[in-house]
């Protein structure tokens, strides 16, 4: 079984690398932006039944930190405070169309429809 690779490994700086200028390109050279606007308890309770599920499994990465604490929890219950106008904001300055999905049942749903369609249904 191939060993996963180390943060000083070519592969894992590439990759890292890739994701960083993915995540800097701006909104406009996307095809569309996905906004999942969940309630702040359901975010909560979402990261306390992922939390609760794998409490007490051995972590094969051992760079892993687990951040779930106190600052963790008042980011999740802020989210819609503090950081959702700037995302608003940012995906109202773009030129891609922008698809919000605010429930888990929508989630479920457009998730769906794209594999039907085999795009995102703009």
């Amino acid at each position: 079984m191939a060993k996963p690779p180390t943060s000083g490994d070519a592969d894992s700086r590439r990759r890292e690398r890739r994701v960083g200028q993915d995540v800097a390109d701006p909104p406009a050279v996307r095809r569309a932006a996905i906004l999942l606007d969940l309630p702040d308890l359901v975010c909560l309770g979402g990261v306390l039944t992922r939390q609760l599920r794998h409490s007490g499994r051995r972590l094969e990465d051992a760079t892993h930190v687990d951040r779930f604490n106190r600052g963790f929890v008042r980011y999740v219950l802020t989210y819609r405070r503090d950081m959702r106008p700037r995302m608003m904001a940012t995906l109202a300055s773009s030129t891609c169309p922008v698809v919000y999905v605010r429930t888990r049942r929508q989630a479920r749903a457009f998730v769906d429809r794209v594999a039907v369609l085999g795009h995102v249904p703009i």
